[in-house]
């Protein structure tokens, strides 16, 4: 593997989501060359990740192979862009219990609406 291979850090997310697919469209235009995007639902997924688990909050691996999520997969993701100040109020301590709490309610309203829908259509 190339050295510029494993510096790249990936960013999976739910392309069947209007809203993930609009933020990642915004990103893909503006970000810079060290962040690839998969679609949760067309790409492969790296051996042993949990593909529901992986759908139900944003997951970014990181170019050092570790893995972040939710706000910090944001965060890391935005870091790639021009306009990472859009998403710097995510970093302030005092809120951050608050932004999080606010992504994890938003994140399983997406995620039932989505898929537990569909589930009940089958």
């Amino acid at each position: 593997m190339s050295m510029q291979a494993t510096a790249i850090e990936t960013l999976y997310f739910d392309g069947r989501c209007a809203m993930c697919s609009r933020e990642i469209a915004f990103l893909k235009r503006h970000a810079d060359s060290e962040i690839r995007f998969v679609d949760i639902h067309a790409g492969a997924l790296p051996d042993g990740s949990d593909k529901q688990a992986m759908l139900e909050v944003l997951h970014m691996q990181g170019a050092d192979g570790g893995w972040r999520m939710g706000i910090d997969a944001t965060l890391l993701a935005w870091s790639h862009t021009p306009f990472s100040w859009i998403v710097s109020p995510l970093k302030i301590g005092w809120l951050r219990p608050f932004f999080e709490t606010c992504y994890a309610k938003w994140a399983k309203r997406r995620y039932c609406r989505l898929y537990m829908t569909q589930a009940k259509q089958k």
